[in-house]
């Protein structure tokens, strides 16, 4: 919320799509991403048959690359 705070205080137009693409710059995106493959990686608890990771809304393509080289599996994205 404090990052859409400062946005609409430098930018000024709260419904302004520049705006909202301002409050969620990459590194959220990667952050959130990496945290997931972490967390799968270092789970040691057997997997139920059928268990599958999918990243919803894929905005940032310089996260492919985290993906493509995860443990995870299997991981699927929907980039957009």
């Amino acid at each position: 919320m404090q990052v859409f705070a400062a946005c609409v205080r430098t930018q000024g137009d709260a419904t302004a799509y520049k705006t909202y693409k301002d409050t969620r710059p990459p590194k959220f995106e990667q952050d959130a991403i990496q945290l997931v493959i972490d967390l799968l990686d270092n789970d040691t608890t057997p997997a139920e048959p059928g268990f599958s990771v999918h990243i919803a809304h894929l905005a940032d393509a310089t996260a492919l690359p985290m993906l493509q080289v995860s443990r995870v599996s299997p991981l699927s994205c929907c980039i957009h």
